[in-house]
């Protein structure tokens, strides 16, 4: 008999967690572009404390977000979408780690390091190319109209987690979950 666990997908888009952390996310990559594209003048060194600001205000409900997302989806089988997420995550990672040593350098030496710099800007980049494509394929499904359901399944998704089990988000979720 295969084993299900409740997964919260449909209501992880009402998330206020999850517009909060991607608004700031979003920010974090905007301001980070411009400050690495544009001139640097007054109104982007202005910038630079900002997105410094804002990321270290960004690290703890960052981290809680994405601990609970991980808690909730580790258990899918490997598809574009986890693989996309996973390689977003270990991006992220790279950045706020390159990101703490370069404000720590600010802060603290006579100058930062070219090395960490450069570390910064390909999370960035690498961000960037990870989460479009986890984010969009997500939208386009949650979008598509459902055509063909089982009769007494509205309302209800599936995925395969893996050959021996499988996880189903009903619309009215909770975070309560059933052991495997």
């Amino acid at each position: 008999m295969k084993s299900f666990q409740k997964l919260p997908a449909p209501g992880e888009w009402k998330d206020k967690l999850l517009y909060w952390v991607s608004g700031l996310l979003l920010f974090e990559t905007l301001s980070g572009l411009a400050i690495w594209l544009l001139p640097f003048s007054v109104p982007n060194q202005v910038m630079v404390f900002v997105h410094t600001g804002a990321g270290l205000l960004f690290l703890a409900p960052f981290a809680w977000y994405q601990l609970r997302h991980w808690v909730i989806y580790r258990r899918m089988s490997l598809s574009q979408v986890v693989l996309t997420g996973y390689f977003a995550l270990v991006a992220v990672l790279a950045a706020i780690v390159s990101g703490l040593v370069l404000t720590y350098q600010a802060l603290f030496a006579s100058r930062i390091s070219y090395g960490w710099d450069l570390v910064h800007i390909i999370a960035t980049v690498g961000l960037i190319v990870s989460v479009l494509p986890h984010v969009a394929i997500l939208v386009i499904r949650a979008r598509r109209p459902r055509l063909a359901q089982p009769a007494g399944s509205a309302g209800t998704s599936c995925v395969s987690r893996s050959s021996s089990s499988s996880a189903c988000a009903s619309a009215p979720t909770s975070m309560a979950t059933t052991p495997p």
